[in-house]
C-alpha cells in the first residue's frame, strides 16, 4: 500500500474531491459541535467562577479549554463519526444491491 502511494497512476482530483468532501462537508457539525459543548463549559464555569468572584476570567479559560484541549478531540471525534457512517452508508447500498456479493463471486 505505501508503495502503491508514489507509483502510477496517480490520482489528484480524486485525492482533492476527497478532501474536500471530508474537511469542507464536515465543516457545519464540527462548528455546531464546538459551539454547543462550549455553551455548556461556559455555563458550568460561570456558575463555579461566580462562587470566587473570578467571572472576569470565564474569557481566558474558555478559550484555553476549547481551542486547546476539547477542540481538536471534539473535531476528530466528529469527522471520524461522519465519515464513517457515510462509509457504512455507501456498503449497505452495495450490499442491497448484491454489488458485494457480485465482487465476491468473480
Amino acid at each position: 500500500m505505501v508503495r502503491s502511494l508514489w507509483g502510477r497512476p496517480f490520482y489528484f482530483a480524486e485525492t482533492l474531491e476527497q478532501m474536500y468532501l471530508i474537511g469542507i462537508g464536515s465543516l457545519y457539525l464540527v462548528v455546531l459541535t464546538g459551539l454547543f459543548s462550549g455553551q455548556g463549559f461556559a455555563l458550568a464555569f460561570a456558575n463555579e467562577l461566580a462562587d470566587f468572584g473570578a467571572k472576569n476570567y470565564l474569557g481566558r479559560i474558555m478559550s484555553l479549554s476549547i481551542v486547546r484541549e476539547l477542540g481538536p478531540s471534539l473535531t476528530g471525534l466528529m469527522i471520524a463519526a461522519r465519515v464513517a457512517s457515510g462509509i457504512t452508508a455507501e456498503i449497505g447500498a452495495m450490499k442491497s444491491s448484491n454489488q458485494i456479493d457480485a465482487m465476491l463471486s468473480f
